[in-house]
């Protein structure tokens, strides 16, 4: 009996041995064919971090008092630095958007190695991860302890002053008189009270010429700023004015002046216009710009009304606008504004830039002395407001629009509707030479007079010609001439949908 159990036992134990085993196999042989069978769904995938943001998300250095103030919608960073830190050499420690990198001044920035001199404030491009998005921060690190001096009239209005670096407290408006100069240095910052401004008046002079490395700030003193924070800058009547690397940010809160308001011949170049909450900049001198280049608008006139980023009272006070002004984070239908056109009596060019200009009078090119020649380079785009003829070609004028094959010129209605605007008329009065090449030209002929989008009005052949520009969506003709004394040079056009034709001349 006890072999026989032995035996017994054995078996049993071998036989609950077999069924383990077969139970393990099974489990494998599950998980192989679960693991393999196509239909059968994984976890998602954790998604990658977004590279599209072009932000800081922290910001520190060896002596800082207190947390830096990143404000992502103003893109600003705003740090209190103990007495005895040095920031003309001053090292820090950032962290970016996934991916983005930082330059100043286009050197590449890398955190807790790259110098930079934070006695004035400094200005950082950061581009996202994937290229998408470019974004402007300004970073103002001041010291404990640091002097803020309140400006006044009586301070200002001494002669010929300079002001030292530093930081300048504006808490009631300023008017500088003429013949007083005022000269700010590299790196000074202004702080304005709500609602307050400065004026430069009766020949007197403002030259603001910062530098790259040490621009002039112009800002709201509220620790959070809005746009609107402050009213704005006013150059009346001061023709040897200048500025020259100077940030504007958070004023313009009149829907009249805007942030910045010029009515004198100067020079303004390298200029950064941030956050204004009407127009950002307003051009209104009859002799136009000595020179207005290089200058940034970003996120004006986005916060209310209809305002744009920059306008001009007139086209001809467009004079010497030079290239390089771009507009970033601009609502669609804003751009630079012409409010009404007006004569242009002296040879001047419109600028290619990165929105379109907005023209709502109707402008006339003519001169009773010399010549009033308007030239518009390839790849500027024109937006026509309702109602509005565009352009008169009249005594002594001359219009060069010369797109090219790669680059045509734009010039259409606001609304893409046929007969949106009126047209551009060529009378007997012009030069010789008026051209339209390689325009695109949509959405005229609205007048039941003037029947086309362009009008010759008895020009001769060798006043006028018309070549490789396409016309559309007139409510009357495409080209129409006034009369049988009419002409022009008409080569390799094409038409669409215009409402009595291409043209009523054969």
């Amino acid at each position: 009996m006890t072999f026989k159990n032995n035996v017994s036992a054995k078996f049993r134990h071998v036989a609950n041995l077999g069924i383990c085993f077969t139970v393990v196999m099974a489990l494998a042989m599950s998980m192989f064919f679960t693991s393999c069978d196509p239909d059968k769904d994984d976890d998602p995938p954790v998604p990658p971090p977004t590279q599209k943001d072009a932000d800081f998300l922290a910001f520190s250095f060896a002596g800082i008092i207190g947390t830096a103030e990143i404000n992502k919608d103003a893109k600003t960073i705003v740090a209190l630095a103990g007495s005895s830190v040095d920031l003309t050499t001053l090292r820090v420690n950032f962290t970016l958007s996934p991916a983005a990198t930082a330059t100043v001044n286009g050197a590449a920035q890398t955190t807790g190695v790259s110098e930079n001199n934070f006695s004035v404030p400094v200005v950082y491009v950061v581009t996202s991860g994937d290229g998408s998005n470019v974004k402007t921060w300004t970073v103002v690190i001041t010291k404990e302890g640091d002097i803020v001096t309140e400006l006044t009239n009586e301070i200002i209005n001494t002669g010929d002053k300079t002001l030292a670096p530093g930081i300048y407290l504006i808490k009631n408006s300023l008017s500088l008189n003429g013949p007083n100069k005022l000269t700010l240095s590299p790196g000074t910052v202004f702080k304005f009270a709500n609602d307050t401004w400065i004026d430069i008046r009766d020949n007197a002079t403002l030259i603001a010429q910062g530098t790259a490395a040490a621009p002039i700030l112009f800002t709201s003193e509220r620790s959070g700023p809005q746009p609107g924070d402050w009213s704005g800058l006013g150059i009346y009547k001061c023709d040897n004015s200048i500025l020259e690397y100077c940030i504007f940010e958070y004023g313009g809160n009149s829907d009249y002046w805007g942030m910045v308001h010029v009515q004198c011949e100067m020079t303004i170049k390298n200029c950064t216009f941030k956050d204004s909450k009407y127009w950002g900049f307003w051009a209104n001198c009859d002799r136009g710009f000595k020179d207005f280049s290089n200058n940034t608008f970003i996120n004006c006139a986005n916060h209310d009304g209809d305002q744009h980023p920059m306008k001009v009272t007139y086209m001809g006070y467009l004079r010497n606008m030079g290239a390089g002004n771009t507009f970033s984070n601009t609502e669609p239908n804003k751009g630079l504004l012409v409010e009404n056109g007006g004569e242009v009596t002296r040879d001047m060019t419109l600028k290619k830039t990165n929105v379109p200009y907005y023209i709502k009078g109707q402008t006339q090119l003519r001169s009773n002395a010399g010549t009033a020649t308007l030239t518009i380079d390839p790849g500027v785009h024109l937006k026509i407001m309702y109602d509005t003829y565009f352009i008169d070609i009249r005594d002594n004028g001359k219009l060069v629009a010369k797109g090219t094959a790669a680059e045509h010129i734009k010039i259409e209605g606001t609304v893409d509707q046929k007969g949106y605007w009126n047209s551009i008329v060529f009378y007997e009065g012009a030069l010789e030479g008026n051209i339209l090449e390689y325009c695109d030209i949509t959405n005229g002929g609205k007048n039941d007079y003037w029947r086309g989008t362009i009008v010759l009005n008895g020009t001769r052949a060798e006043q006028v010609t018309v070549r490789n520009c396409h016309i559309a969506k007139s409510s009357h003709y495409g080209i129409y001439f006034m009369n049988e004394n009419s002409f022009a040079l008409l080569e390799n056009n094409t038409f669409a949908d215009n409402t009595e034709g291409d043209t009523n001349r054969p």
